[in-house]
């Protein structure tokens, strides 16, 4: 009972499957929802009028004892009883619930995430940033306070009454705080006439200790001011925390959090940060991550330039080091960073990954003086993004970039020249779309041929201009970066190609919800997620909740034919360019490249096996195939290399010898349904392409999705693949329940299948 319990709280609920889990659980309420998210969970459940009341308790796998959450956790929703689970440890859980009604509900096996804490903000910190402990557990003397619409100005804390006052005050003393945001929680602003009747007449209450100041020539509204403190987290509740019409400035802080908050209608900045701009190690250890920040709002810009309509800044840096800003998505935000309000500003040590730029206008940073690393983000239809100017140093490191085509002023990188020194700029891996370009006003921007290259600025810059940055070429020395020197890479927890991170932005960077996890990291995982590519990041992380079900739902027996003669391609850029030390699968679903441990690597002409394989070690190119298909390959390799093709049981079918022209090729007809595998015996082989066509008139299994005769899990994760856009789908051999779609129902049956709990499909 206990998997079929998992798998319902994962892929089935995340399809909103109609299986009658109402049975598994109550006749009267029934949990509707259930997941975990980093370190965190959350549950919803219907048919309870009372359900503040309800008591919920959760428990680590292994633990015989259940811990309730706080009643502050637990909800009305507009269906029934609503809660999270937050300052948990990763790992799997079973969650209990007693409703408001007295029903006694439960779910097992959920499996809750760590947070990613790759970057500059944990770089030589051992201890965790604001209230939380490295493992997402409350540190021991935090204080917890829980605020809402209804509560901003009268919750109290240690004898401070309000929001603002328990923010500014409470962490002067360095104590943990942390402030739990539930709902939206907004406050008045000023109309273009410089009133704030608008609000007023929709009932808007003000937050107490709010900015308000304007002058003829600029304004500072609605700004949460906390000076000299530390180790604080704000944090959003579950799926809907709001901060509306207000910001956080935190000046001559150290050990700031802000995580899972959408930010809209800022008049200022939605958070900022500032320290002192001569020593800026002083203040330091920031950390913003899984947010969502829309343009902000200012109707009475009192400003010369008049830029403030939408706001300052969403997320400002000037005067401290060691910031990381990961997981967030940035929407319509017309300035979007500042690092260093002027060219003199120093700043150091910032980290940018895995955010996701929807249509912004500038800044993703603007940069001056900081040393940063930018990787694993995803830039789509903005105007500029990363803007360095004033000594800046940064490294670009697999960021997909994909500017409007339609517009001629589009300057993905730029660099400025100016008197505080030239910035340097070193690429590596990154991919550029449709219209996305740098723009080099300072020639000093440098494709790098690896991963270590190292930047000599002086044969790149004049004397006159030379770059200041205490921390050049901080991308390769262990002693200024989270450098793995060893490898040779980044020693980060998730490193996957450009074209990897703009499937992972886009589907889990922004506040929490259910599915939005790259989940390759947590308690009891073999996944080593800096080798994976995101596809086999999210298999893995399927595969695992999705073992075995059971279920009552049946098909029958079902093949469909087959359209003669289809051909597959496969090709170089089916690919991102990049040594390849796992599996990754192509589009198509019938291809996959096994790096293996001496890896595979691919360019834009060729897949290149690198060395010797086997079937069992990698270095190969997989196919799956049925009876009568047709398999060719090419190849362009030196003389008197050799190329195998055998079997899934190793027999070698046939091969072909290189003859060092520009071309070599062989086809082989296969005589059963299975997998087949191209590797070299001796030397590397590099392969241009291969083609699969398969047989006229043939018939396949419905369910066999990855077409090697067989019904099993391998095709449940195929289809878990099909219906997050990794994979193409294929409706007819994985639509196996027939309701027109590909998606979890599909996969359950599958594995049900598999297991033995259904006969037939």
């Amino acid at each position: 009972m206990k998997k079929c319990i998992s798998f319902l709280t994962t892929a089935v609920l995340t399809a909103s499957l109609t299986m009658p889990i109402n049975t598994v659980f109550a006749s009267g309420s029934a949990i509707i929802k259930a997941y975990g998210w980093n370190e965190s969970m959350h549950i919803e459940w219907n048919n309870d009028s009372n359900a503040e009341n309800a008591v919920v308790s959760y428990k680590l796998d292994g633990s015989n004892t259940y811990t309730p959450i706080d009643n502050e956790l637990v909800r009305q929703g507009a269906n029934g009883g609503v809660a999270d689970i937050v300052g948990i440890k990763s790992g799997t859980y079973d969650i209990s619930v007693k409703t408001g009604d007295n029903e006694v509900l439960s779910v097992e096996d959920i499996q809750v995430t760590e947070n990613d804490r790759s970057g500059y903000s944990h770089f030589g910190k051992t201890d965790g940033i604001g209230g939380y402990n490295n493992d997402g557990t409350p540190k021991s003397d935090a204080v917890i306070v829980y605020v809402d619409n209804s509560n901003k100005n009268t919750v109290t804390a240690q004898s401070r009454k309000g929001l603002a006052n328990i923010v500014k005050n409470l962490g002067k003393s360095g104590t943990p705080l942390i402030i739990r945001v539930i709902g939206k929680v907004d406050t008045q602003t000023r109309d273009s006439d410089g009133s704030k009747k608008t609000d007023i007449n929709n009932g808007v209450v003000a937050i107490d200790g709010l900015t308000d100041y304007a002058q003829s020539n600029d304004s500072y509204f609605n700004m949460m001011d906390v000076s000299d403190s530390s180790n604080i987290t704000i944090e959003g509740i579950g799926e809907d925390a709001v901060v509306e019409k207000w910001g956080f400035t935190f000046s001559k802080c150290s050990s700031i959090e802000i995580r899972n908050l959408k930010f809209t209608k800022y008049p200022e900045d939605a958070c900022s940060f500032q320290g002192n701009t001569s020593k800026p190690t002083s203040y330091k250890n920031f950390w913003v991550h899984n947010n969502y920040f829309e343009k902000g709002e200012n109707k009475y810009d009192l400003t010369s330039e008049q830029d403030k309509g939408d706001g300052d800044g969403s997320t400002d840096f000037k005067g401290c080091s060691n910031i990381t800003y990961s997981y967030n998505v940035f929407e319509n935000c017309h300035k979007t960073s500042l690092h260093g309000g002027s060219d003199s500003n120093l700043q150091y040590n910032s980290t940018w990954h895995h955010n996701y730029f929807i249509n912004c206008g500038a800044r993703l940073p603007l940069t001056r003086q900081v040393n940063l690393h930018s990787y694993n983000n995803y830039f789509y239809n903005c105007n500029t993004g990363i803007d360095a100017r004033a000594s800046a140093w940064v490294f670009a490191e697999n960021n997909y970039f994909d500017f409007d085509a339609k517009s001629d002023d589009v300057k993905c990188i730029v660099t400025r020249t100016g008197s505080y020194g030239y910035p340097v700029v070193k690429l590596y891996g990154n991919e550029f779309a449709n219209s996305a370009k740098y723009v080099d006003n300072t020639n000093t921007i440098v494709e790098a041929k690896s991963r270590d290259e190292v930047i000599d600025a002086s044969k790149l810059i004049s004397s006159s201009n030379v770059n200041k940055n205490l921390y050049p070429n901080f991308d390769t020395n262990a002693t200024y970066f989270y450098y793995d020197t060893a490898n040779k890479k980044s020693d980060v927890t998730y490193l996957s190609s450009a074209l990897g991170a703009k499937d992972d932005c886009a589907r889990c960077s922004g506040t929490m919800a259910e599915g939005k996890t790259l989940g390759v990291y947590y308690t009891g995982s073999d996944v080593e997620p800096d080798t994976q590519t995101t596809t086999q990041a999210q298999n893995q992380n399927e595969t695992s909740t999705t073992e075995a079900t059971t279920t009552e739902t049946t098909t029958e027996a079902t093949t469909v034919n087959v359209v003669d003669g289809d051909v597959y391609t496969l090709l170089p850029t089916d690919f991102n360019e990049g040594t390849y030390n796992s599996s990754v699968v192509d589009n198509s679903g019938y291809f996959t490249l096994n790096g293996g441990e001496k890896g595979v690597t691919v360019s834009s002409s060729n897949i290149n096996l690198g060395g010797a394989g086997t079937i069992e070690t990698g270095r190969n190119i997989a196919v799956n195939a049925v009876k009568g298909a047709t398999i060719a390959v090419e190849f362009n390799s030196s003389e008197g290399r050799v190329l195998v093709l055998a079997n899934s049981e190793g027999q070698q079918l046939t091969s072909g010898t290189a003859t060092g022209g520009e071309k070599d090729s062989y086809s082989y007809t296969v005589t059963e349904d299975g997998t087949y595998y191209f590797y070299s015996t001796n030397s590397g082989i590099k392969i241009t392409k291969i083609t699969l066509t398969l047989p006229k008139n043939s018939t396949v299994l419905k369910g066999d999705v990855n077409k090697d005769g067989a019904i099993d899990s391998k095709d449940a994760s195929v289809i878990l693949q099909m219906s997050s856009g990794i994979v193409e789908k294929d409706v007819e051999s994985a639509d196996v329940n027939a309701d027109g779609s590909v998606d979890a129902k599909d996969a359950a049956i599958i594995l049900a299948y598999a297991s033995g709990n259904i006969k037939e499909i």
